[in-house]
């Protein structure tokens, strides 16, 4: 079963794959590349996709974690 520590160390995770596609996705915006355009742009927008959805995955876990810490005895 999944327990509070489990979740926290989710979310810790989660903040960590984050920001490691926002680098990724800065690191794209910012130079020249061997892709074409339409490639480069499709590339991008799957990072942000991910992004976005990690970053909702987060907060689920993040809204659960606070449910949790305040019904504790």
């Amino acid at each position: 079963m999944i327990q509070l520590p489990q979740i926290k160390t989710r979310i810790i995770r989660l903040c960590e794959l984050i920001e490691g596609l926002g680098r990724e996705v800065n690191r794209w915006k910012s130079r020249e590349s061997v892709l074409l355009l339409l490639e480069r742009r499709r590339y991008l927008d799957k990072l942000q996709g991910a992004f976005a959805a990690l970053d909702d995955a987060r907060h689920v876990l993040a809204v659960a974690a606070r449910r949790l810490e305040t019904q504790r005895p």
